[in-house]
Order: C-alpha cells, then sequence, then structure tokens
C-alpha cells in the first residue's frame, strides 16, 4: 500500500466485502492496518440477489464486521432489472451497481466532513477523502492481461488492473488466490463460497479454470507472476510515454478555444509515428466524451492530413472534423448545420487524381469512397455499371467544380429523363415532393453536388447529366459503407 501510495491519513476507506475469501481477507488486513495508517475503515455489501445463498453471505459480513467493531452499510440492488434497462450483461450491471454505491457513501462522507468543518470554523481536521478499496489479487490481473491479450489490445491493456485508479485501491495485487486461502485456512477464518465462480459461463472463468492452471502445471510454474510482472513494466513504460506525450502535446498543440485544438505540422512530422498517433488520441479524449469510437482509421486519417499539403478536411465521430490550413491540422467540433444550410464536406479533386482513391469519414461512423477508374485502354468495364443502391458510378469528366457531401441548400437541383423526353433541370424540392419523401427527412438526406448540381441524391437516384456512356474516359465509383448501406 506504501509503495503505490494508496492511502493518507485520515482517509475513510469504503471496503467491498461479499464475503468470499478474497474481500474478507481484505477487511482483516485493512482494519490490522487501521492505526499504522491512520485510516478508518468502512465496509460495503452489495446483495445483488441473483444466488440463492446471497441473504447467507449478508448474514456473515454483518456477523464479522460486528465482530472486527467495522461500520457496514448493506444495500439490495435488483441487478437483472437494471441490466435489462441498460442493456448490460449481469456481470457489468453488477460491478457498475457496486462501484455506484461505493461512491455514494464516499460523496455522503465528503458532505459530513465539510459540515464539520464549517462548524469548526475552517480548523484543521483529521478526515481528509475516502478510498475505495476492492479486492483483485494477482490472479484476476493476470486474468485480465490475457482476457485483453487474446481480445486484442494496446499498451494500456497489457496492465491489466492498475494498483491505483483515481479513489479505487487494489491492496491485494501482490498475492495470489492460493496465498489468500492458505492464510485464512491456518488463521481458522470462514468465508463464503460464491457458486458461479465455478462455472464457465464468463469468459473469465474459462482463463481462470483452465489457461492459467494449464501454464503454470505445463509451461511455467510462476506463470501469473511473471504476467504481472510484465504488466508493471507496461505500467511503467505507459508513465514514461505519457510524460513524453505531455511534452510533445505542449509544443505543438495550441487551443483556440474549448472545442477546437491547432497541431504544428513541422513539429508534428519532427516525431516518431507512436508518439503522433498517441498525441491524436489525447486531443481526441479532451473533445469527445469517450474514446471507444475513435478507432485505428480515424487517427491514421488524420495523420494522412499532416503528410499531404493542401487544404483538406475529413469527418470523425462525434461531429468531429479535422482539416488541414496550410502549415496546421486543426481538429475541432463540428459546427451545427442549421436547416438547409449544411457546408458538408468537400472531396479533394487534386488528391483523388493523385492518388486513385479518396475515404471520407462521417461524424455517423458511415465512410465514402470514392475511386477514379480510368477508360482510355478498356471499354468493357462500361457495360457493368453496379445497380447497388449505395454504389454509383460518374462520368468524372463532367463534373465541373468540385464534389461536396451536404444536404440540402437553396437552388438545388439535378437532371431527370422522363420517359419519351429530353433530360430536364427538376427542382430538388419538387423531386422529394414528387417522391413522397416526408418533410422532416429532406434536411438529413446527404447528397453528392457539383456546386448547385446534384449528382447523387443518396440511397436514392442519381443526375442524368453524370451518367456513365460510351463516351466516358474516366468514371468516378462512390460507395457510403456502413449502417445500411452495401458493402
Amino acid at each position: 500500500m506504501v509503495k503505490h501510495h494508496m492511502t493518507a491519513p485520515g482517509d475513510v476507506v469504503i471496503t467491498g466485502v461479499s464475503g468470499g475469501a478474497d474481500s474478507v481477507c481484505l477487511l482483516l488486513m485493512l482494519k490490522s492496518l487501521e492505526p499504522e495508517l491512520s485510516i478508518q475503515v468502512r465496509a460495503v455489501h452489495v446483495n445483488h440477489g441473483l444466488r440463492q445463498d446471497a441473504d447467507e453471505d449478508e448474514a456473515y459480513v454483518k456477523e464479522l464486521c460486528e465482530r472486527l467493531q467495522v461500520p457496514l452499510r448493506t444495500v439490495h440492488v435488483n441487478v437483472e432489472e437494471y441490466a435489462a434497462q441498460e442493456g448490460l450483461g449481469l456481470e457489468e450491471a453488477g460491478r457498475l451497481l457496486r462501484y455506484r454505491t461505493f461512491e455514494e457513501w464516499g460523496a455522503e462522507l465528503l458532505r459530513e466532513q465539510e459540515a464539520v468543518i464549517a462548524e469548526s470554523k475552517g480548523e484543521r481536521l483529521r478526515g481528509r477523502g475516502y478510498k475505495i478499496a476492492v479486492a483483485h489479487h494477482m490472479d484476476d490481473r493476470a486474468e485480465t492481461v490475457l482476457f485483453h491479450l487474446f481480445r486484442g489490445t494496446g499498451l494500456s491493456g497489457l496492465i491489466g488492473i492498475r494498483p491505483v485508479r483515481e479513489r479505487v485501491i487494489r491492496p491485494l495485487l501482490c498475492i495470489t488466490r492460493t496465498e489468500i486461502e492458505t492464510w485464512l485456512s491456518k488463521e481458522n477464518i470462514p468465508y463464503c463460497m460464491d457458486s458461479t465462480n465455478l462455472e464457465d459461463t464468463y469468459t473469465r472463468n474459462k482463463i481462470r479454470h483452465h489457461v492459467l492452471p494449464y501454464a503454470e502445471q505445463e509451461i511455467c510454474s510462476r506463470s501469473m507472476e511473471h504476467i504481472t510482472r510484465a504488466a508493471d513494466i507496461c505500467m511503467e513504460t505507459e508513465e514514461y510515454l505519457e510524460i513524453q506525450i505531455r511534452r510533445f502535446y505542449d509544443k505543438c498543440v495550441t487551443w483556440t478555444d474549448k472545442r477546437a485544438a491547432g497541431i504544428a505540422v513541422q513539429e508534428f512530422a519532427k516525431e516518431h509515428p507512436f508518439l503522433q498517433k498517441s498525441l491524436i488520441l489525447s486531443v481526441f479524449e479532451e473533445l469527445t466524451p469517450c474514446r471507444k469510437d475513435m478507432q485505428a482509421v480515424h487517427v491514421e486519417d488524420v495523420c494522412s492530413l499532416f503528410r499531404q499539403e493542401g487544404n483538406r478536411q475529413i469527418s470523425l465521430p462525434y461531429n468531429l472534423i479535422a482539416r488541414r490550413e496550410y502549415d496546421t491540422v486543426v481538429i475541432e467540433e463540428a459546427r451545427r448545420r442549421e436547416k438547409g444550410k449544411g457546408e458538408g464536406v468537400e472531396i479533394d479533386r487534386k488528391f483523388l487524381e493523385q492518388q486513385g482513391i479518396v475515404r471520407v469519414l462521417l461524424g455517423d461512423g458511415r465512410e465514402f469512397i470514392c475511386e477514379l477508374i480510368s477508360l482510355e485502354e478498356s471499354r468493357e468495364n462500361v457495360q457493368n455499371i453496379p445497380q447497388k443502391t449505395y454504389t454509383k458510378w460518374f462520368d468524372y469528366d463532367k463534373i465541373r467544380k468540385s464534389m461536396i457531401i451536404r444536404c440540402r441548400q437553396s437552388g438545388d437541383y439535378l437532371t431527370i429523363r422522363r420517359e419519351g423526353e429530353e433530360p430536364a433541370r427538376k427542382k430538388l424540392k419538387e423531386y422529394f415532393i414528387t417522391e413522397k419523401i416526408p418533410k422532416q427527412m429532406r434536411d438529413e438526406i446527404l447528397l453528392l453536388a457539383d456546386g448547385q448540381h446534384v449528382l447523387w441524391v443518396i440511397g436514392h437516384r442519381i443526375s442524368e447529366y453524370y451518367k456513365v456512356n460510351p463516351n466516358t474516359r474516366r468514371i468516378l465509383q462512390v460507395q457510403l459503407r456502413g449502417e445500411e448501406a452495401d458493402g
């Protein structure tokens, strides 16, 4: 506990006690250290009501805390109902409800301390704050590292369970489950058995019951110790890298306001790609509620803005955009579109003609892929025009101005050919009325536009003017990928 500075004198330590071996060991250890560390131990038991013996566990924890003279709070929760409401698994729902209980009591304790301080006119008091102690041990950490590794992870995932994360402390990470049970048996201390821990319902249990024991028996008897040592090395490495990332960040990131970060291109280019990508992720974290929807492809797309000169823009999840402005790349929150006034995202034609392909990420996670196909050597492709709803071909050389993905604007039109008639312009508004598209949907339908001329009402029809014909030399293939789009 001292090594990781888990507590400070005067802290109240709220300890989760299920009645199992791990939590009983943790409670007894903290109680024995109470005078030495100048802490105050409290216990919380959350009854999930999922097992028939749950009430027996609660009764045991009450008796134990009374004997140890530890204040206890018992809470009954409906895990199944909460899981159904939030769309969670039972294991995750139970974890969230437990931590919510811990935090609620901690907040009460802080309010009590503030009231005492106010009453004492600000005199220095013993109370300082609270910590939440949970009983994860070495087996749990090794299991978590393997779980993350098997499912795919980066450096942070290889750390597994951290000894300290904000208010949460884990004093037992340095000992194994076997050591815990051996000590309890030697001291003749009873504990409860959770029958669900013996089942293979959860992936973690399969690792716990089969993978780790096999590694210990058949590969190396100190496998768990070695895994957790590697996790410690990863944690130290991440801490060092965070220092370097912060230095890099301070050197080349400037915030014009709370929702817009500018990154200097020249300074960015000097650093290693790992630091570059980490910097972009750091900016994402400050602009988004969470990072889970920010994937490697989004980071790579932002990195491409630093490599290619010219003013370009891409869309990102959470209504963010990234754009190149001369010697700066700006990542910011997109301005909310006024009804019918969307500015949209422009496809860089110079880049398209140089590279042959451009990908544009939209804020809702969908992706536009624009590919240029030359027909100068072979004209067979003209006979294979795709008929998919979200993949279309256009005569690229007929596009005079620009290619912008946006919503409708005043003056938009497309060219339509009626049976037995010559192609003619038709206002987009009239097209929507003819096709009986509801008013409330019209401002949300995406368009691919060349100025005011709409090439494609996405998900509907394309303009007759831009259709591929025997005289076409270059085809622009545009494909929308993502939800409700063909792949």
